[in-house]
């Protein structure tokens, strides 16, 4: 894993108004969780069903192994290469979750709206949205953090309110959400716009038409 060190070199370069003498990271089920003070993250989490865990289980040895196998040449290929990892493990499951595998309960809109009411609920109290997107299998959610509130929190309190609500409208039990959710610091006003974008313009990416549920803000 990437040093906190050099994560908070590279911060500090790209976006000086962070606080990254505040940055943490923890472990996730598949990926590390960054947290940092005055931070805007792209979170995104998907439903239990979207990804087999055997093809999860692949693109996870792929990316161990290519971690590995720089990490034999040198320290500094080494760091390199679990971004490059990391980010191919993220365009893998962004491009399966765009086909629609699963069952896609988000794309019914009793479903959907109950989603995106819980992003909304606490707006301007506990966070900041900047933008969101419910696509069929998956969301995302481009946030910033309210000083005094933990990201990690917010994000439990939405897959965990939403789970029960989808479960009990659905007549269904278990995992409706995938365990973990992917979060990642925003480092730059070039790359807000482009995930800004990104967030809304999705469902076009995964050729639906005439999606309702998103919005993102007017000011970029």
């Amino acid at each position: 894993m990437l040093s906190n060190k050099v994560i908070r070199s590279s911060l500090s370069d790209l976006n000086p108004g962070l606080d990254i003498h505040s940055l943490s990271i923890s472990s996730g089920e598949n990926l590390p969780h960054w947290q940092c003070n005055n931070a805007i993250y792209h979170v995104s989490y998907r439903l239990a069903d979207s990804v087999p865990q055997s093809v999860l289980n692949q693109w996870l040895r792929e990316r161990e192994y290519l971690i590995e196998i720089a990490g034999q040449q040198s320290k500094e290929l080494s760091e390199e290469a679990e971004r490059k990892a990391q980010y191919l493990y993220s365009e893998q499951i962004e491009k399966y979750l765009d086909a629609g595998y699963g069952k896609c309960y988000l794309s019914k809109a009793e479903i959907a709206k109950m989603v995106a009411n819980s992003f909304t609920h606490f707006d301007n109290v506990r966070y900041r949205l900047h933008a969101w997107c419910v696509m069929p299998n998956h969301v995302h959610v481009i946030v910033e953090a309210i000083p005094d509130n933990d990201l990690s929190k917010i994000i439990h309190s939405w897959k965990s309110y939403t789970a029960h609500k989808a479960n009990e409208i659905l007549g269904l039990t278990g995992a409706f959400w995938q365990r973990d959710a992917y979060n990642h610091i925003i480092r730059s006003k070039r790359e807000y716009r482009f995930q800004i974008q990104y967030t809304w313009e999705n469902p076009e990416k995964a050729g639906l038409q005439n999606w309702s549920w998103r919005w993102k803000t007017d000011i970029i």
